[in-house]
């Protein structure tokens, strides 16, 4: 479902790694803020909830989000399986139930670190909880779209020199690009934006 991806920072880690199983509430314990003392129970009975699990690299569940799960109005938090979930507002974004580009960019001089749409809470939060724009992640960014970026130009020059050579190359591109934007590419978000950026700078 996730493409070997991590839900957050969309790295493809199962070729190095298994990964981890990411609780998006957390069943143990939790954390309004990162200082806060862990208050337990957690969200026990979302143990095996399929809707709550999620596939994750270790830097990002382990190193970052731990049992943080902050909410917008803390007096909301479901304490037990009596209480709806759903009437609680979390500051983290959910990657299967949401869609993250309404909240998070990667628009700029410098793509490759992502930044709250509109200044949005749960954008910032999300960027803040998982590290998403640690420098080490930045940096596989950056070379990803090194490559991105050296496609697109190619299909440009290809598309003016106009011959059938050249479309068959530029069909080509084509296909590698749409992999690069697609559901299974990594890094897709910041590769879509930057698409959008590209194709509207040369209209």
């Amino acid at each position: 479902a996730q493409h070997d991806k991590c839900a957050f920072c969309e790295s493809k880690i199962t070729h190095v790694s298994y990964g981890t199983v990411e609780h998006f509430r957390p069943k143990g314990g939790w954390k309004q803020r990162d200082e806060d003392d862990l208050t337990q129970p957690g969200y026990y009975w979302l143990a095996y909830s399929w809707e709550n699990l999620l596939l994750a690299c270790q830097l990002c569940n382990e190193k970052f989000k731990q049992n943080l799960f902050p909410l917008g109005e803390r007096g909301r938090r479901a304490r037990s399986h009596h209480d709806d979930v759903s009437e609680e507002k979390p500051l983290l974004i959910d990657p299967f139930a949401e869609n993250p580009e309404r909240w998070i960019g990667f628009h700029g001089r410098n793509p490759e670190y992502p930044h709250p749409v509109r200044k949005s809470r749960r954008g910032k939060t999300t960027i803040e909880v998982f590290g998403l724009d640690r420098e080490e992640l930045a940096e596989m960014r950056r070379d990803h779209m090194a490559d991105f970026i050296t496609m697109l130009e190619l299909r440009e020059k290809l598309r003016a020199e106009g011959d059938s050579e050249a479309e068959e190359k530029r069909d080509r591109l084509d296909t590698l690009i749409a992999r690069r934007v697609g559901p299974s590419g990594e890094y897709s978000a910041m590769c879509r934006a930057y698409l959008a950026d590209f194709e509207q700078r040369t209209r």
